[in-house]
């Protein structure tokens, strides 16, 4: 099999509504787009490693119930030329690009497994470079190098999630004894100091910003029963708005690409089940990344890194 290739599955007639995710995982782990022909589904993939493959199909949605169950579990060999990788890092690039190229790759390095096991042993790396792993010191030494002493950040628990992330890598050490607490900062406008040249904001776009992290409430506004198309508009709205603001205030503006959906807790309720769904969550994320590079805002795609990587994230 090439690097690039299709594979159909036949639904029965039965069937009037399913929804069948496929991935590759190996060297690297690879989703498929889909296309549905009447009773077979198309997928197709571009595979940027060879080697030996889990090929897997899960389906979590046939007519009206909701699941999360695994369709099929087989070996591919996908050979092709491996796309190089070169010792450049990434933080001597001024800019984020996270939405070209980037792809999983498998590693050894046992230092980017989480202590949770989400990561696997896969990187997320880009064509001409490598991102650098920091440690609190280095962290704030590239803060302090760039003039950066206050971060705004905001969202629903996507953008705590980021928040306390960083808050924690700042803190080093002393995060195990004192780690931050997301859930207490949900409807709060608060500030975290890191040391004395660091000041982190959540939900407060004040004056004195430098960056300004915009993570839109996607899964809950979902969740509330918001369309599609509404939340399309409001979210163009909320973005050439920032826009504005963030130009006058010399602030730079960063829109954080929500996570594909990973899967669902089977507590809610089956109306909100079929409310946030991966195809809504990818559609609106794709249009507002859209909207984000007309207007020349940095993207942190966390849609692209997270779309193939099934039950990895715990949010």
């Amino acid at each position: 099999v090439g690097t690039a290739a299709s594979i159909s599955i036949q639904i029965p007639p039965s069937i009037t509504t399913v929804v069948v995710d496929g991935r590759l995982a190996g060297p690297s782990i690879i989703p498929m787009a889909s296309n549905r022909h009447g009773d077979l589904i198309e997928f197709n993939y571009t595979a940027p490693l060879s080697g030996l493959y889990w090929i897997e199909f899960r389906i979590t949605q046939i007519n009206a119930a909701p699941m999360n169950h695994l369709l099929y579990r087989g070996r591919i060999m996908v050979q092709g030329v491996s796309m190089p990788v070169e010792d450049t890092i990434c933080n001597d690039i001024d800019s984020l690009d996270t939405t070209t190229g980037g792809y999983w790759r498998y590693t050894k390095n046992k230092a980017i497994t989480d202590e949770m096991g989400y990561n696997n042993g896969y990187e997320w790396v880009l064509p001409n470079c490598r991102f650098l792993f920091f440690g609190e010191k280095a962290l704030q030494h590239e803060f302090s190098r760039r003039g950066i002493t206050d971060i705004g950040i905001t969202g629903d628990s996507l953008g705590r999630e980021l928040l306390s992330n960083l808050v924690d890598i700042l803190r080093g050490p002393q995060a195990k004894f004192d780690s931050i607490d997301g859930r207490k900062f949900k409807d709060n406008s608060k500030t975290v100091t890191i040391g004395t040249g660091l000041n982190i904001q959540w939900n407060l776009l004040s004056e004195n910003l430098n960056v300004y992290v915009w993570v839109p409430r996607l899964i809950m506004d979902l969740y509330d029963g918001n369309t599609t198309e509404h939340l399309k508009t409001v979210y163009t709205k909320q973005l050439r708005h920032l826009v504005s603001k963030c130009k006058k205030e010399k602030t730079r503006l960063i829109y954080y690409a929500n996570p594909s959906v990973q899967h669902r807790s089977m507590r809610l309720k089956s109306i909100q089940h079929a409310r946030i769904t991966a195809d809504r969550v990818n559609e609106i994320v794709t249009m507002t990344k859209a909207t984000a590079s007309e207007l020349g805002i940095d993207i942190l795609d966390g849609a692209a890194m997270t779309e193939a990587r099934w039950f990895a994230s715990h949010d």
